[in-house]
């Protein structure tokens, strides 16, 4: 991987043609490997001998980069999973109450400037999320959407190049894809724009599992089943049924927690398509299977206490 540069306006080049190289972007579509990018070079700024106010302004926007890349961007709404201390109460990490006029009009500058599918549907969502009664929304989220799937095109070449030199980097590409194409399938829904364009994309995404948890893309096509033909479904239970079959296998209670999940949604599937599966004896076997591991475990840790009480 190429090193990141040390000031700003070489790491917006170097962005808009690296992005995916830092991809790391944890549950919910936060860009914490972009936003490190950013986070280092305010920190050279700030460490800078000569600290002059051009050095001050790009620390301050470097400093505003990490924060915009910092939000969680999950279901086409702001998401907080992480919660800092202030006073007394506990409050979120990055609050859009804290999106001021200053960040908006930046915002709005870099989506004249930058050029990576990344950066751009990140921006533009914030703004559509941000700007909730402004005429302008609309705009930001057709941008937004353009863009997401853009980004899905992207990350397919990406993911082409990280397959052929077998790059652990996969499964964080991966991550943005599950995340990217639910925010892409909202705003088209939402805008009705591209809709057709957006499904083919996910179906894509699903059928060719590039994806952390394929139950979780199953799930988000069973809540919005509407936007689906009965085709579409086809040949999804045998999927339910290989994967939890597969996830049981460890023994577990965690894995087999979600195998249960699987085989659920694949009881739904079989409303939609009819049953492949018995899936209520199915559903029955997996929990009591789940039952016996954790007695197993709750015997093994009673016997661990009883022994360091002698």
């Amino acid at each position: 991987m190429i090193e990141a540069p040390s000031s700003l306006p070489a790491l917006y080049d170097y962005l808009n043609k690296h992005c995916l190289q830092h991809p790391y972007s944890g549950q919910q579509l936060a860009l914490y490997g972009v936003a490190l990018t950013f986070r280092k070079v305010a920190e050279r700024l700030e460490k800078s001998i000569f600290f002059t106010r051009r050095k001050k302004r790009e620390r301050k926007h470097a400093q505003w980069e990490d924060f915009f890349c910092g939000f969680e961007l999950y279901y086409n709404d702001f998401f907080h999973s992480a919660f800092v201390k202030k006073g007394d109460d506990y409050v979120p990490s990055h609050d859009p109450k804290d999106i001021h006029q200053d960040h908006i009009s930046y915002l709005q500058q870099r989506l004249q400037t930058a050029s990576h599918s990344l950066l751009l549907s990140r921006y533009a969502h914030l703004l559509y999320l941000k700007l909730a009664d402004s005429k302008e929304r609309l705009t930001y989220g057709s941008i937004a959407l353009d863009n997401y799937l853009q980004l899905m095109e992207d990350l397919d070449r990406e993911d082409l190049r990280l397959s052929q030199a077998n790059d652990k980097k996969r499964r964080d590409l991966h991550r943005l894809y599950e995340n990217g194409i639910i925010n892409a399938m909202l705003l088209s829904m939402e805008l009705r724009e591209q809709q057709a364009r957006a499904k083919n994309s996910f179906l894509e995404i699903l059928r060719g599992e590039k994806c952390i948890e394929w139950i979780v893309l199953l799930q988000f096509m069973l809540q919005y089943k509407a936007q689906f033909s009965p085709s579409d479904f086809e040949g999804l239970q045998e999927r339910c049924f290989q994967i939890g079959m597969e996830v049981m296998e460890p023994r577990d209670p965690q894995y087999s927690g979600v195998a249960i999940e699987y085989f659920e949604a694949g009881k739904e599937l079989a409303a939609i398509c009819g049953a492949a599966y018995p899936w209520d004896q199915v559903i029955e076997s997996g929990k009591q299977y789940l039952e016996d591991i954790l007695i197993i475990f709750e015997q093994i840790q009673e016997e661990v206490d009883k022994f360091r009480k002698k």
